[in-house]
């Protein structure tokens, strides 16, 4: 009886196992490799789909960074309710806001801000009290404008 059980727990492992593998391998891709689908699924597309996790992040800040639509740089802004204790890419986000983005488009910047949802806002604000890129305060410069 115990083998049996032990079979079938194994069995169940493994079963189980498969079905989040092919879960996450469909995460977020195709049609669905959207930013939205990033926030919602941070830390498994994170974790388990690392490059497909960057690739819809750069593209998201390449349409940001373009600034052609204030809502798609507020939706890149509001990447910064989900990092939460994520290094990487609080460091990538950190990076194109500070190096990237107010320094090329600060009006861009402040307009999607005031759009962004307000744990987003906070979170980018005190960020930026304390910049991880910008040691010659040129952010706080510019904005100061």
């Amino acid at each position: 009886m115990v083998k049996v059980l032990s079979i079938a727990a194994v069995a169940l492992v493994l079963y189980l196992s498969a079905a989040f593998a092919v879960q996450a391998k469909g995460l977020c891709e195709g049609d669905a490799a959207t930013l939205r689908c990033l926030q919602d699924n941070f830390r498994e597309l994170y974790q388990k789909q690392t490059k497909r996790f960057f690739d819809i992040l750069r593209s998201a800040e390449g349409e940001a960074l373009s600034c052609r639509s204030v809502a798609a740089t507020t939706d890149f802004l509001e990447v910064a309710k989900v990092i939460e204790g994520n290094a990487e890419v609080g460091e990538y986000f950190s990076e194109a806001l500070e190096m990237k983005l107010i320094p090329s488009n600060p009006q861009c910047f402040l307009d999607a801000l005031l759009a962004a949802d307000e744990k987003s806002r906070k979170r980018i604000i005190n960020d930026l009290r304390t910049p991880t890129f910008d040691e010659k305060n040129k952010v706080r410069e510019i904005l100061s404008k």
